[in-house]
């Protein structure tokens, strides 16, 4: 009998120990992530309100491209508003804070080849005011719901 409480005891420390050590690791790789990509550097330029716009319109499961690999796909959540679009991720990325960056800061252009626009596949580079180097990259489709939204034209060009 006392093997076999030891056997139980022994298992279930076992994954308590592994619960604790992914999590820790899964901990520390968010937060290189949101260094190395830049995420804490639009977190710290652009602070989200407590609370989001009012009138915004939430597009979720949004792809954003920033640098080293800070690709993060489909589980970025945007807020757009007329006054601007606040960032945030799924709650499953510890130490990445939403952000908000108004309209009046952005820049925005269409990145990629010309066969890769024709296919729908280029992306929208917005670049900030107060992160000048760093542009946000979100596919080019993804922009037009945003600009939809809100009305206005971002491409040069009328796109079919």
């Amino acid at each position: 009998m006392p093997q076999q409480v030891s056997a139980a005891l022994s298992a279930t420390l076992t994954v308590i120990l592994g619960v604790a050590v992914f999590a820790g690791f899964w901990i520390g790789v968010s937060f290189l992530i949101s260094v190395m990509s830049g995420w804490r550097r639009f977190v710290e330029a652009y602070p989200a309100p407590a609370q989001r716009e009012p009138d915004s319109v939430r597009l979720p499961m949004t792809s954003l491209a920033l640098r080293r690999g800070g690709n993060y796909n489909n589980c970025v959540i945007l807020h757009v508003s007329q006054r601007g679009v606040r960032f945030s991720v799924l709650f499953l990325f510890p130490f990445h804070k939403p952000f908000f960056v108004p309209w009046e800061d952005v820049v925005t252009q269409e990145n990629g080849l010309p066969i890769f626009k024709r296919l729908g596949i280029s992306m929208a580079s917005l670049t900030t005011k107060r992160v000048p180097d760093l542009p946000l990259r979100i596919p080019a489709r993804q922009m037009d719901k945003i600009a939809r939204q809100l009305g206005v034209a971002w491409r040069d060009e009328p796109q079919a």
